[in-house]
């Protein structure tokens, strides 16, 4: 599990507040525990190399969703960090990191746009985004196994190959969680027989 230092802790308490009586599609968990999932897998994933996760990082893997699913005005993210500046990191890790719903177009067409930008995000973004989607294809692939086939599990391989050439510098850990991803997703997409 990750560590609660002080700026983990203010980020916990927004995610709960943000996320308060909201549960995950499809079943009956609470959603804050989503985002804290992902920022166990990021920690997870520093852990594996023998490093650990850096304390904006974890916050912004918990507020990953709060722009993009909530009300909560920007500044209350800033206040997360224990100065303007630490505080002006995590915001700028969940901006990157939050879809713009107010982009016009077919899924497919949003979806590409918001893969420019996770491109040119950088490896901390890319980390958390891919530990994001480890998360949800664990939980799309039987809770809504038609539309994990048809929509979730391409874009999911496609997300993976975009974010792997967009930032080799941190490919080791970007493909030890693509490759989680690709087990997912074959064991849900290939015919058994």
């Amino acid at each position: 599990m990750f560590e609660y230092n002080e700026t983990v802790k203010r980020a916990l308490a927004l995610a709960e507040k943000a996320h308060e009586g909201v549960t995950r599609k499809f079943s009956d968990t609470p959603y804050v525990e989503h985002p804290k999932k992902v920022a166990q897998i990021v920690t997870e994933v520093y852990a594996e190399f023998d490093a650990a996760a850096p304390t904006p990082l974890v916050a912004a893997a918990l507020l990953h969703d709060v722009l993009e699913d909530t009300d909560t005005p920007i500044q209350d993210i800033v206040e997360v960090g224990l100065d303007e500046e630490q505080g002006l990191e995590i915001l700028e890790l969940v901006l990157d990191l939050t879809d713009n719903k107010d982009l016009k177009g077919t899924r497919r067409w949003r979806k590409e746009a918001s893969l420019l930008r996770l491109a040119k995000a950088g490896p901390q973004v890319a980390l958390v985004k891919l530990a994001d989607r480890l998360h949800n294809v664990g939980d799309m692939a039987t809770q809504n196994p038609d539309f994990f086939k048809k929509k979730y599990a391409p874009e999911s391989l496609r997300l993976i190959d975009v974010l792997e050439k967009a930032n080799a510098i941190n490919l080791n850990m970007l493909k030890h969680l693509g490759d989680k991803i690709r087990a997912i997703v074959d064991k849900h997409t290939t015919k058994k027989g």
